[in-house]
């Protein structure tokens, strides 16, 4: 949440102008400042440049704000996936404890309790999430 802003204010650097830059994850130079000449069409928000003889996507947003961007997405789904794995190791935990390991009914009802958890989560997760959304909402 820090990365992103949300957490604390981060005082502005003065470079949240719109600028040109990489818009392909692809290349090493994602999200590098792009000439403006070396850019086909300026009139838009998304063009195409030239870039030592390559066509490379570009777009025009703020670095500051792409560098955020790039940020929190980064943390996202690093923490998703992790909190998916724990998942699936405290799924199969559940499933071999002795008394679910007993029988392939009780397996299966392991795993259906298991989902239903997780399906609970999502919703309170869900809730809070729509609740903290109106509270800044009302702020604003």
């Amino acid at each position: 949440a820090y990365s992103s802003g949300v957490m604390a204010r981060v005082e502005s650097r003065g470079d949240d102008v719109p600028m040109w830059l990489v818009a392909d994850p692809l290349m090493a130079d994602f999200g590098d400042l792009v000439d403006q000449g070396d850019v086909r069409n300026i009139s838009g928000i998304k063009s195409v440049a030239y870039i030592d003889g390559l066509e490379v996507f570009v777009h025009k947003r703020s670095p500051e704000k792409d560098a955020r961007e790039c940020s929190t997405t980064c943390w996202a789904t690093l923490f998703a996936h992790m909190t998916g794995f724990a998942a699936i190791r405290a799924g199969g935990e559940l499933q071999q404890s002795p008394w679910f390991a007993s029988s392939w009914s009780l397996a299966l009802l392991a795993a259906l309790l298991n989902t239903l958890i997780l399906l609970g989560l999502f919703q309170v997760i869900s809730m809070s999430r729509c609740f903290f959304s109106a509270t800044a909402d009302a702020e604003e």
